[in-house]
């Protein structure tokens, strides 16, 4: 039987309205040694990137990550998922996390140190997360394909679905009693809001030209993009929905990672943990399972290296694989 709602509940229930940065932004910058290091933009996915850096902050925040790390990713936690939109190879970005090292304890610069540490950590956690997602198809353009929109529409309704205060929206059917096009604005609003925050990140200026460029080719994207989200939100293809999702078994509500971030999240236990062992030990199935533990590896051995746990060779290793 399809669920019903009226606009107002859903607006009030639904987990999109929760939503926050979700698509990557077109350009963004870091400074190193008073320069200015301009980061290639990536490829669109979506927003299963976001969640899952929104999960693995939760995971570092429970698990044994030593503090100072956890604390320079989770206090800059925009920038960590900045770097789904920022690209350096691994040698640049070994600079930075070296220029990070010698920085993290001075007093001067611990700021600096600590927010370019999180968003050059933010790259190597969402490198982990592209290729445990790259099954989804490619369309040979910069846009969002069906397949990681069907995903991206599953991972909204599993998050509303697991808070105890909203009610259960269906994952495989039509969600009654609310218009398409009133998602698609609610999304547009969002989007909108987002890009209103771009002023706060500076960019190159030396080509401010291709940054504006970026900038309206994206929001041009955008429309699009809505449009498609809310016909797939609303009126999934039932079919679809298995083929893109669930016989491929992209997302497993009940494995340990998984559960354990969505616990802290809806529930928000203080006393919450779990091991570094046991985060190692885990073998999750599902891709967004297995993309969430490998990003939490490379964030964990990002943390060891800038505070002298792990050597130069390793690390590079790390960045490299």
């Amino acid at each position: 039987m399809a669920t019903t709602y009226n606009r107002r509940e859903f607006l009030q229930t639904s987990f999109i309205a929760g939503i926050g940065t979700t698509m990557a932004n077109p350009v963004f910058s870091i400074f190193k040694n008073n320069k200015i290091i301009l980061g290639e933009t990536r490829r669109a996915r979506g927003f299963t990137p976001y969640f899952l850096g929104e999960d693995l902050l939760r995971l570092v925040q429970l698990s044994a990550v030593d503090k100072a790390a956890r604390q320079a990713v989770t206090v800059n936690f925009q920038y960590f998922q900045l770097g789904n939109a920022w690209e350096l190879s691994a040698e640049e970005l070994f600079k930075v996390f070296a220029d990070s090292k010698n920085l993290w304890k001075g007093e001067a610069e611990a700021d600096r140190a600590q927010t370019q540490f999180a968003l050059a950590c933010g790259q190597v956690a969402h490198q982990a997360i592209s290729k445990a997602l790259e099954s989804a198809e490619r369309t040979g353009n910069t846009g969002i394909s069906e397949q990681e929109m069907y995903r991206d529409a599953h991972i909204l309704k599993m998050l509303q679905n697991a808070d105890p205060h909203k009610k259960n929206v269906p994952i495989d059917k039509n969600i009654e009693g609310v218009e398409v096009e009133e998602v698609r604005e609610l999304f547009a609003l969002i989007h909108q809001r987002n890009l209103i925050r771009l002023h706060t990140l500076r960019c190159e200026w030396s080509g401010v030209e291709p940054w504006l460029d970026n900038i309206l080719t994206y929001k041009g994207q955008l429309k699009n993009d809505h449009q498609k989200y809310a016909e797939i939100y609303c009126r999934p293809n039932a079919a679809k929905v298995n083929e893109y999702v669930l016989q491929n078994n992209f997302y497993d509500e009940n494995e340990d990672l998984i559960k354990t971030a969505r616990d802290f999240q809806m529930v928000n236990i203080g006393a919450l943990h779990i091991s570094n062992e046991k985060i190692k030990l885990a073998s999750p199935k599902s891709k967004y399972g297995m993309a969430l533990k490998s990003a939490w590896e490379k964030t964990n051995a990002c943390g060891e290296y800038v505070l002298g746990e792990m050597g130069e060779r390793e690390f590079m290793k790390t960045l490299n694989g």
